[in-house]
Protein backbone atom coordinates (compact mmCIF):
# COMPACT_ATOMS: atom_id res chain seq x y z
CA UNK A 1 0.00 0.00 0.00
CA UNK A 2 3.10 2.65 1.24
CA UNK A 3 5.09 2.27 -2.74
CA UNK A 4 7.40 4.81 -1.59
CA UNK A 5 8.35 2.63 1.11
CA UNK A 6 8.38 -0.03 -0.86
CA UNK A 7 10.84 1.18 -3.28
CA UNK A 8 13.32 2.03 -0.12
CA UNK A 9 16.00 -0.86 1.05
CA UNK A 10 13.96 -0.91 4.04
CA UNK A 11 11.55 -2.66 2.77
CA UNK A 12 13.87 -4.82 1.32
CA UNK A 13 15.06 -5.99 4.73
CA UNK A 14 12.05 -7.10 5.74
CA UNK A 15 10.01 -8.67 2.18
CA UNK A 16 11.10 -11.91 3.13
CA UNK A 17 9.10 -11.81 6.43
CA UNK A 18 5.69 -12.20 4.59
CA UNK A 19 6.48 -15.95 3.85
CA UNK A 20 8.02 -16.68 7.05
CA UNK A 21 5.20 -18.16 9.70
CA UNK A 22 6.65 -19.45 12.79
CA UNK A 23 5.65 -18.41 16.45
CA UNK A 24 8.70 -19.88 18.07
CA UNK A 25 10.03 -16.50 17.85
CA UNK A 26 7.87 -13.98 17.04
CA UNK A 27 9.16 -10.51 17.67
CA UNK A 28 6.63 -7.54 17.36
CA UNK A 29 7.35 -3.47 17.11
CA UNK A 30 8.03 -3.14 20.31
CA UNK A 31 10.14 -6.39 20.75
CA UNK A 32 12.34 -5.24 17.99
CA UNK A 33 13.02 -1.77 19.15
CA UNK A 34 14.60 -3.39 22.50
CA UNK A 35 16.26 -5.67 20.39
CA UNK A 36 17.81 -3.03 17.97
CA UNK A 37 18.68 -1.03 20.70
CA UNK A 38 20.27 -3.96 22.98
CA UNK A 39 22.70 -4.02 19.44
CA UNK A 40 23.07 -0.84 18.63
CA UNK A 41 23.67 0.87 21.67
CA UNK A 42 24.00 -1.85 24.31
CA UNK A 43 21.06 -0.02 26.71
CA UNK A 44 17.73 -2.49 27.59
CA UNK A 45 15.87 1.30 28.59
CA UNK A 46 13.44 2.24 25.82
CA UNK A 47 12.99 5.36 27.14
CA UNK A 48 16.87 6.02 26.35
CA UNK A 49 16.32 5.45 22.46
CA UNK A 50 14.36 8.84 22.39
CA UNK A 51 17.42 10.54 23.82
CA UNK A 52 19.58 8.83 21.74
CA UNK A 53 18.09 9.72 18.40
CA UNK A 54 17.53 13.25 19.29
CA UNK A 55 21.53 13.94 19.74
CA UNK A 56 22.36 13.07 23.08
CA UNK A 57 25.62 12.65 24.46
CA UNK A 58 25.54 10.69 27.57
CA UNK A 59 28.83 11.09 28.55
CA UNK A 60 28.62 15.02 28.10
CA UNK A 61 25.10 15.76 28.84
CA UNK A 62 24.69 17.90 25.71
CA UNK A 63 22.37 17.32 22.74
CA UNK A 64 24.16 17.90 19.31
CA UNK A 65 23.64 17.43 15.59
CA UNK A 66 26.97 15.13 15.53
CA UNK A 67 25.60 12.60 18.28
CA UNK A 68 22.16 12.50 16.34
CA UNK A 69 23.65 11.71 13.19
CA UNK A 70 26.17 8.77 15.14
CA UNK A 71 22.97 7.64 16.80
CA UNK A 72 20.96 7.00 13.26
CA UNK A 73 23.55 5.60 11.85
CA UNK A 74 23.94 3.09 14.68
CA UNK A 75 20.17 2.32 15.09
CA UNK A 76 19.97 1.81 11.23
CA UNK A 77 22.43 -0.97 11.07
CA UNK A 78 21.09 -2.23 14.42
CA UNK A 79 17.79 -2.71 12.78
CA UNK A 80 19.06 -4.20 9.58
CA UNK A 81 21.07 -6.50 11.95
CA UNK A 82 18.06 -7.74 13.51
CA UNK A 83 16.06 -8.02 10.36
CA UNK A 84 18.42 -9.82 8.49
CA UNK A 85 16.83 -12.93 6.90
CA UNK A 86 19.94 -15.26 7.76
CA UNK A 87 20.67 -13.75 11.37
CA UNK A 88 16.72 -14.38 12.05
CA UNK A 89 16.26 -17.67 10.40
CA UNK A 90 19.63 -18.99 12.01
CA UNK A 91 18.48 -17.89 15.61
CA UNK A 92 15.06 -19.43 14.90
CA UNK A 93 17.15 -22.95 14.19
CA UNK A 94 19.01 -22.56 18.05
CA UNK A 95 15.83 -22.10 19.55
CA UNK A 96 14.59 -25.22 17.97
CA UNK A 97 17.63 -27.18 19.36
CA UNK A 98 17.14 -25.95 22.59
CA UNK A 99 13.76 -27.98 22.36
CA UNK A 100 11.51 -25.56 21.81
CA UNK A 101 8.35 -26.10 19.86
CA UNK A 102 5.66 -24.30 17.78
CA UNK A 103 3.36 -23.73 20.29
CA UNK A 104 2.00 -21.13 23.04
CA UNK A 105 2.53 -23.59 25.96
CA UNK A 106 5.84 -24.70 24.65
CA UNK A 107 8.05 -21.94 24.55
CA UNK A 108 9.34 -19.31 26.68
CA UNK A 109 8.61 -16.12 27.67
CA UNK A 110 9.48 -13.34 25.11
CA UNK A 111 11.82 -11.49 27.32
CA UNK A 112 14.31 -14.64 27.55
CA UNK A 113 14.42 -15.15 23.48
CA UNK A 114 14.12 -11.13 23.00
CA UNK A 115 17.68 -10.67 24.93
CA UNK A 116 18.77 -14.32 23.59
CA UNK A 117 18.71 -12.70 20.06
CA UNK A 118 20.51 -9.30 21.13
CA UNK A 119 23.39 -11.50 22.80
CA UNK A 120 23.44 -13.96 19.45
CA UNK A 121 23.87 -10.92 17.43
CA UNK A 122 26.17 -9.13 19.95
CA UNK A 123 28.70 -12.32 19.73
CA UNK A 124 28.16 -12.59 16.25
CA UNK A 125 29.22 -8.95 15.52
CA UNK A 126 31.88 -8.18 18.18
CA UNK A 127 33.70 -11.37 18.81
CA UNK A 128 35.77 -13.94 16.98
CA UNK A 129 33.64 -16.90 18.36
CA UNK A 130 32.96 -19.33 16.28
CA UNK A 131 29.21 -20.14 15.47
CA UNK A 132 30.08 -23.18 17.95
CA UNK A 133 30.98 -21.05 20.98
CA UNK A 134 27.82 -18.33 19.97
CA UNK A 135 25.23 -20.91 19.77
CA UNK A 136 26.48 -22.42 23.18
CA UNK A 137 26.83 -19.38 25.31
CA UNK A 138 23.20 -18.10 23.60
CA UNK A 139 21.31 -21.13 24.18
CA UNK A 140 22.89 -21.24 27.92
CA UNK A 141 22.39 -18.11 28.64
CA UNK A 142 18.78 -17.87 27.72
CA UNK A 143 18.22 -21.11 29.88
CA UNK A 144 19.48 -19.94 33.15
CA UNK A 145 18.43 -16.63 32.73
CA UNK A 146 14.97 -18.07 32.24
CA UNK A 147 15.40 -20.58 35.12
CA UNK A 148 16.53 -18.05 37.52
CA UNK A 149 13.85 -15.43 36.48
CA UNK A 150 16.58 -12.70 35.70
CA UNK A 151 14.38 -10.77 33.92
CA UNK A 152 10.91 -11.12 35.70
CA UNK A 153 10.62 -7.53 37.77
CA UNK A 154 12.25 -5.22 35.48
CA UNK A 155 13.29 -6.95 32.22
CA UNK A 156 14.40 -3.13 30.78
CA UNK A 157 16.57 -2.97 33.98
CA UNK A 158 17.91 -6.15 33.71
CA UNK A 159 18.77 -5.92 29.83
CA UNK A 160 20.68 -2.89 30.64
CA UNK A 161 22.62 -4.79 33.35
CA UNK A 162 23.70 -7.74 31.83
CA UNK A 163 24.48 -5.61 28.42
CA UNK A 164 26.98 -3.25 30.31
CA UNK A 165 28.62 -6.74 32.19
CA UNK A 166 28.84 -8.32 29.15
CA UNK A 167 30.21 -5.69 26.72
CA UNK A 168 32.89 -4.89 29.64
CA UNK A 169 33.78 -8.52 29.59
CA UNK A 170 34.46 -8.39 26.42
CA UNK A 171 36.50 -5.30 26.13
CA UNK A 172 38.77 -7.06 28.52
CA UNK A 173 39.03 -10.23 26.47
CA UNK A 174 36.97 -12.24 29.44
CA UNK A 175 34.11 -13.11 28.25
CA UNK A 176 34.20 -16.65 28.27
CA UNK A 177 35.14 -16.33 31.98
CA UNK A 178 32.25 -13.80 32.58
CA UNK A 179 29.85 -16.93 31.57
CA UNK A 180 31.16 -19.56 33.10
CA UNK A 181 31.22 -17.60 36.45
CA UNK A 182 27.73 -16.16 35.90
CA UNK A 183 26.43 -19.47 35.47
CA UNK A 184 28.12 -21.06 38.43
CA UNK A 185 26.91 -18.48 40.64
CA UNK A 186 23.80 -19.09 39.52
CA UNK A 187 23.25 -22.75 38.97
CA UNK A 188 24.94 -24.19 41.81
CA UNK A 189 24.10 -27.61 43.17
CA UNK A 190 21.60 -26.01 45.68
CA UNK A 191 19.69 -24.56 43.30
CA UNK A 192 19.31 -28.57 40.87
CA UNK A 193 18.74 -30.35 44.05
CA UNK A 194 16.21 -28.11 46.05
CA UNK A 195 15.87 -24.51 44.52
CA UNK A 196 14.63 -25.67 41.35
CA UNK A 197 12.36 -28.74 42.76
CA UNK A 198 10.67 -26.21 44.80
CA UNK A 199 10.09 -24.01 42.61
CA UNK A 200 8.03 -26.96 40.35
CA UNK A 201 5.15 -27.04 42.69
CA UNK A 202 2.50 -24.95 40.95
CA UNK A 203 -0.82 -26.36 39.14
CA UNK A 204 -0.06 -24.07 35.77
CA UNK A 205 1.26 -25.68 32.38
CA UNK A 206 2.50 -21.58 31.82
CA UNK A 207 5.13 -22.30 34.54
CA UNK A 208 8.39 -21.44 32.81
CA UNK A 209 10.02 -24.34 34.44
CA UNK A 210 7.29 -26.60 33.26
CA UNK A 211 8.46 -25.56 29.74
CA UNK A 212 11.69 -26.00 29.91
CA UNK A 213 10.91 -29.39 31.15
CA UNK A 214 9.26 -30.49 27.64
CA UNK A 215 11.81 -28.67 26.58
CA UNK A 216 14.41 -31.04 27.84
CA UNK A 217 12.47 -33.97 27.08
CA UNK A 218 12.01 -32.35 23.02
CA UNK A 219 15.97 -32.05 23.11
CA UNK A 220 16.57 -35.75 24.23
CA UNK A 221 13.82 -37.02 21.83
CA UNK A 222 11.87 -38.92 24.83
CA UNK A 223 9.05 -41.44 23.75
CA UNK A 224 6.09 -40.38 24.99
CA UNK A 225 5.15 -42.46 28.46
CA UNK A 226 4.38 -45.48 28.13
CA UNK A 227 5.00 -45.48 24.23
CA UNK A 228 6.90 -47.41 21.86
CA UNK A 229 7.43 -45.37 18.85
CA UNK A 230 5.88 -41.87 19.29
CA UNK A 231 7.48 -39.57 21.16
CA UNK A 232 6.63 -36.74 23.46
CA UNK A 233 7.06 -33.95 20.54
CA UNK A 234 4.58 -35.84 18.43
CA UNK A 235 2.08 -35.58 21.32
CA UNK A 236 2.62 -32.35 21.83
CA UNK A 237 2.64 -31.27 18.39
CA UNK A 238 -0.66 -33.72 17.56
CA UNK A 239 -2.88 -33.63 20.46
CA UNK A 240 -1.92 -30.34 22.40
CA UNK A 241 -2.90 -31.22 26.03
CA UNK A 242 -1.32 -33.23 29.46
CA UNK A 243 -2.61 -35.77 31.61
CA UNK A 244 -2.67 -36.92 35.05
CA UNK A 245 -0.66 -39.68 36.25
CA UNK A 246 -2.69 -40.08 39.35
CA UNK A 247 -6.14 -39.40 37.48
CA UNK A 248 -7.61 -36.36 38.73
CA UNK A 249 -10.91 -38.48 39.08
CA UNK A 250 -9.02 -40.72 41.70
CA UNK A 251 -7.49 -38.22 43.95
CA UNK A 252 -10.78 -36.00 43.91
CA UNK A 253 -12.77 -39.56 44.76
CA UNK A 254 -10.31 -39.89 47.63
CA UNK A 255 -10.32 -36.27 49.06
CA UNK A 256 -7.96 -34.54 47.09
CA UNK A 257 -8.52 -30.93 45.59
CA UNK A 258 -8.13 -29.21 42.65
CA UNK A 259 -4.97 -27.33 43.61
CA UNK A 260 -3.25 -30.56 45.09
CA UNK A 261 -4.34 -33.28 41.61
CA UNK A 262 -3.68 -30.40 39.53
CA UNK A 263 0.22 -30.28 40.22
CA UNK A 264 2.70 -30.07 37.40
CA UNK A 265 4.70 -32.52 38.62
CA UNK A 266 1.05 -35.06 38.06
CA UNK A 267 1.03 -34.20 34.33
CA UNK A 268 2.68 -36.41 31.59
CA UNK A 269 2.23 -36.30 28.20
CA UNK A 270 0.72 -39.65 26.73
CA UNK A 271 -1.43 -40.62 24.02
CA UNK A 272 -5.38 -40.28 24.02
CA UNK A 273 -5.85 -43.96 23.74
CA UNK A 274 -3.44 -44.91 26.89
CA UNK A 275 -5.19 -42.27 28.92
CA UNK A 276 -8.44 -44.08 27.89
CA UNK A 277 -7.09 -47.33 29.11
CA UNK A 278 -5.55 -45.62 32.36
CA UNK A 279 -8.99 -44.33 33.12
CA UNK A 280 -9.48 -43.37 36.69
CA UNK A 281 -7.30 -46.17 38.58
CA UNK A 282 -4.93 -45.80 40.98
CA UNK A 283 -1.25 -45.99 39.81
CA UNK A 284 -0.70 -49.60 41.09
CA UNK A 285 -3.75 -51.05 39.68
CA UNK A 286 -3.29 -49.60 35.94
CA UNK A 287 0.66 -50.59 35.70
CA UNK A 288 -0.31 -53.97 36.98
CA UNK A 289 -2.92 -54.35 33.65
CA UNK A 290 -0.57 -55.81 30.81
CA UNK A 291 -2.58 -53.85 28.18
CA UNK A 292 -1.41 -50.92 29.50
CA UNK A 293 2.17 -51.13 29.90
CA UNK A 294 3.30 -53.15 27.03
CA UNK A 295 5.55 -50.61 26.33
CA UNK A 296 6.71 -49.57 29.49
CA UNK A 297 10.56 -50.23 30.59
CA UNK A 298 12.83 -48.18 32.94
CA UNK A 299 14.01 -45.92 30.17
CA UNK A 300 10.58 -44.95 29.33
CA UNK A 301 9.69 -43.98 32.89
CA UNK A 302 13.26 -42.27 33.12
CA UNK A 303 12.77 -40.50 29.84
CA UNK A 304 9.70 -38.74 31.70
CA UNK A 305 10.86 -37.98 34.67
CA UNK A 306 8.77 -41.03 36.80
CA UNK A 307 9.71 -42.79 39.48
CA UNK A 308 10.13 -46.24 39.27
CA UNK A 309 8.09 -46.97 42.65
CA UNK A 310 5.25 -45.53 40.85
CA UNK A 311 3.82 -49.13 40.00
CA UNK A 312 3.60 -49.42 44.02
CA UNK A 313 1.57 -46.04 44.90
CA UNK A 314 -2.28 -45.22 45.33
CA UNK A 315 -3.36 -42.43 46.99
CA UNK A 316 -1.24 -42.55 50.34
CA UNK A 317 2.04 -41.74 48.64
CA UNK A 318 0.54 -39.01 46.09
CA UNK A 319 2.87 -36.35 47.92
CA UNK A 320 5.55 -38.59 48.56
CA UNK A 321 5.45 -39.24 44.31
CA UNK A 322 5.01 -35.25 43.97
CA UNK A 323 8.38 -34.54 46.02
CA UNK A 324 10.29 -37.80 43.74
CA UNK A 325 9.04 -36.62 40.41
CA UNK A 326 9.71 -32.51 41.27
CA UNK A 327 13.64 -33.65 41.57
CA UNK A 328 14.05 -36.19 38.82
CA UNK A 329 12.11 -33.24 36.51
CA UNK A 330 14.94 -30.89 37.74
CA UNK A 331 17.46 -33.47 36.97
CA UNK A 332 16.02 -33.45 33.39
CA UNK A 333 16.21 -30.27 33.14
CA UNK A 334 19.69 -29.92 34.02
CA UNK A 335 21.29 -32.74 32.49
CA UNK A 336 19.25 -30.32 29.04
CA UNK A 337 21.68 -27.65 30.23
CA UNK A 338 24.81 -29.50 30.47
CA UNK A 339 24.01 -31.07 27.51
CA UNK A 340 24.59 -27.71 25.65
Amino acid sequence: MDTEFANTEYYQHIAWAEKEHTSIFDPDFGDLLHISLGLGFLRGKLSQLVSLISGRDFEKHTYTEEAMTEAYQKFDEAVQYALNESNFKRYILLLKSLGILDKSYAKLPDSYVNFGYILYLYLKKNTNFSNDQIEKYTKQWILMTALVKRYVSSPESGFDRDLRLISEANENNQLPEFFERTISQNLTDEFWNLTLPNNMEAQTTQLTNWRIFQMSQIHAKSHAWLEKDKFTADTINEQGNVHHIFPKAYLRKNGFKQNEYNQVANYVWITQPRNLEIADRAPKDYMADAETIKYHSVENDKENAIPVTLKDYDYHQYKQFLDERRKLMAQSIRELFESL
